[in-house]
Protein backbone atom coordinates (compact mmCIF):
# COMPACT_ATOMS: atom_id res chain seq x y z
CA UNK A 1 0.00 0.00 0.00
CA UNK A 2 2.77 2.44 0.92
CA UNK A 3 4.55 1.61 -2.34
CA UNK A 4 1.42 2.46 -4.30
CA UNK A 5 1.06 5.74 -2.41
CA UNK A 6 4.67 6.73 -3.04
CA UNK A 7 4.32 5.76 -6.71
CA UNK A 8 1.13 7.79 -7.01
CA UNK A 9 2.77 10.74 -5.24
CA UNK A 10 5.58 10.66 -7.77
CA UNK A 11 3.06 10.59 -10.62
CA UNK A 12 1.21 13.48 -8.99
CA UNK A 13 4.40 15.54 -8.84
CA UNK A 14 5.13 14.78 -12.49
CA UNK A 15 1.62 15.60 -13.65
CA UNK A 16 1.85 19.32 -12.74
CA UNK A 17 -1.81 19.89 -13.51
CA UNK A 18 -2.96 22.96 -11.60
CA UNK A 19 -5.85 21.84 -9.48
CA UNK A 20 -7.02 24.03 -6.65
CA UNK A 21 -8.09 21.84 -3.76
CA UNK A 22 -9.04 22.98 -0.29
CA UNK A 23 -6.25 22.45 2.20
CA UNK A 24 -7.07 19.98 4.95
CA UNK A 25 -5.37 19.43 8.25
CA UNK A 26 -6.34 15.76 8.39
CA UNK A 27 -3.42 13.72 6.98
CA UNK A 28 -5.71 10.94 5.69
CA UNK A 29 -7.83 13.37 3.70
CA UNK A 30 -4.72 15.05 2.38
CA UNK A 31 -3.37 11.65 1.27
CA UNK A 32 -6.73 10.85 -0.35
CA UNK A 33 -6.63 14.13 -2.28
CA UNK A 34 -3.14 13.32 -3.59
CA UNK A 35 -4.22 9.83 -4.68
CA UNK A 36 -7.38 11.17 -6.30
CA UNK A 37 -5.50 13.85 -8.23
CA UNK A 38 -2.82 11.37 -9.27
CA UNK A 39 -5.41 8.92 -10.56
CA UNK A 40 -7.12 11.76 -12.45
CA UNK A 41 -3.80 12.78 -14.00
CA UNK A 42 -3.00 9.18 -14.94
CA UNK A 43 -6.31 8.91 -16.84
CA UNK A 44 -5.34 11.79 -19.16
CA UNK A 45 -4.67 10.72 -22.69
CA UNK A 46 -1.44 11.53 -24.47
CA UNK A 47 -3.10 14.21 -26.58
CA UNK A 48 -4.25 16.01 -23.38
CA UNK A 49 -0.69 16.02 -22.04
CA UNK A 50 1.07 17.78 -24.90
CA UNK A 51 4.80 18.36 -25.09
CA UNK A 52 4.33 22.11 -25.43
CA UNK A 53 5.37 24.27 -22.48
CA UNK A 54 2.61 24.98 -20.00
CA UNK A 55 1.80 28.71 -19.85
CA UNK A 56 1.81 29.90 -16.27
CA UNK A 57 -0.01 33.15 -17.00
CA UNK A 58 -3.09 31.37 -18.33
CA UNK A 59 -3.15 28.56 -15.77
CA UNK A 60 -5.04 28.34 -12.50
CA UNK A 61 -1.71 28.54 -10.66
CA UNK A 62 -1.44 32.23 -11.54
CA UNK A 63 -3.58 33.52 -8.70
CA UNK A 64 -3.46 37.25 -8.08
CA UNK A 65 -4.35 36.76 -4.41
CA UNK A 66 -1.07 34.95 -3.78
CA UNK A 67 1.02 37.84 -5.11
CA UNK A 68 0.86 39.95 -1.94
CA UNK A 69 1.35 37.53 0.93
CA UNK A 70 3.61 39.73 3.06
CA UNK A 71 1.94 41.90 5.62
CA UNK A 72 3.51 45.29 6.19
CA UNK A 73 2.81 47.33 9.25
CA UNK A 74 1.28 50.65 8.25
CA UNK A 75 3.60 52.48 10.67
CA UNK A 76 6.78 50.91 9.29
CA UNK A 77 7.54 53.65 6.73
CA UNK A 78 7.24 56.61 9.12
CA UNK A 79 9.16 54.76 11.85
CA UNK A 80 12.08 53.96 9.53
CA UNK A 81 12.14 57.53 8.19
CA UNK A 82 12.07 59.04 11.68
CA UNK A 83 14.80 56.69 12.92
CA UNK A 84 17.00 57.54 9.96
CA UNK A 85 16.43 61.27 10.50
CA UNK A 86 17.30 61.04 14.22
CA UNK A 87 20.45 59.03 13.47
CA UNK A 88 21.66 61.47 10.83
CA UNK A 89 20.88 64.49 13.03
CA UNK A 90 22.93 62.99 15.85
CA UNK A 91 25.79 61.76 13.66
CA UNK A 92 26.16 64.87 11.53
CA UNK A 93 25.26 67.71 13.92
CA UNK A 94 24.97 66.82 17.60
CA UNK A 95 27.94 64.63 18.41
CA UNK A 96 31.33 66.02 19.34
CA UNK A 97 34.36 65.45 17.14
CA UNK A 98 36.78 62.80 18.34
CA UNK A 99 40.18 61.36 17.34
CA UNK A 100 38.72 59.44 14.43
CA UNK A 101 37.35 62.62 12.89
CA UNK A 102 40.81 64.17 13.18
CA UNK A 103 42.27 61.16 11.35
CA UNK A 104 39.76 61.60 8.55
CA UNK A 105 40.94 65.18 8.00
CA UNK A 106 44.57 64.09 7.37
CA UNK A 107 45.59 64.07 3.70
CA UNK A 108 47.20 61.09 2.00
CA UNK A 109 50.51 62.92 1.63
CA UNK A 110 50.62 63.70 5.37
CA UNK A 111 49.89 60.05 6.15
CA UNK A 112 52.41 58.60 3.63
CA UNK A 113 55.03 61.26 2.87
CA UNK A 114 56.99 59.16 0.36
CA UNK A 115 54.04 59.16 -2.09
CA UNK A 116 53.90 62.89 -2.80
CA UNK A 117 57.18 63.20 -4.74
CA UNK A 118 56.42 60.47 -7.37
CA UNK A 119 52.86 61.75 -7.63
CA UNK A 120 54.02 65.28 -8.44
CA UNK A 121 56.65 63.97 -10.88
CA UNK A 122 53.86 62.23 -12.82
CA UNK A 123 51.30 65.01 -12.45
CA UNK A 124 53.45 67.87 -13.79
CA UNK A 125 53.69 66.52 -17.40
CA UNK A 126 49.93 65.88 -17.45
CA UNK A 127 49.28 69.40 -16.20
CA UNK A 128 51.51 70.81 -18.96
CA UNK A 129 49.62 68.79 -21.59
CA UNK A 130 46.34 70.29 -20.42
CA UNK A 131 47.83 73.78 -20.40
CA UNK A 132 47.54 74.25 -16.63
CA UNK A 133 49.92 76.31 -14.48
CA UNK A 134 52.59 74.06 -12.95
CA UNK A 135 54.65 76.59 -10.98
CA UNK A 136 53.16 75.63 -7.63
CA UNK A 137 53.60 71.90 -8.27
CA UNK A 138 57.18 72.39 -9.50
CA UNK A 139 58.16 74.43 -6.41
CA UNK A 140 56.60 71.79 -4.13
CA UNK A 141 58.50 69.04 -6.01
CA UNK A 142 61.79 70.95 -5.57
CA UNK A 143 61.07 71.32 -1.84
CA UNK A 144 60.42 67.59 -1.51
CA UNK A 145 63.62 66.73 -3.40
CA UNK A 146 65.62 69.07 -1.14
CA UNK A 147 64.03 67.52 1.98
CA UNK A 148 64.84 64.01 0.73
CA UNK A 149 68.48 64.99 0.00
CA UNK A 150 68.78 66.55 3.46
CA UNK A 151 67.46 63.35 5.08
CA UNK A 152 69.88 61.23 3.03
CA UNK A 153 72.84 63.43 4.06
CA UNK A 154 71.78 63.30 7.70
CA UNK A 155 71.45 59.53 7.69
CA UNK A 156 74.86 58.92 6.02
Amino acid sequence: MSRQISKLSAVHRMCRKSLILPQTTNPLLSQHQRIHTSVTCMKKSKKDLSSEPYRFTTSNANMKSLADTTEVNEHQGPIVALSLFVFLAYFLYLREENDWDDQLNVTLFERVPSVEEPHLAQAIPRMKQRGEDTTEAETRLKELIQQRHARERASS
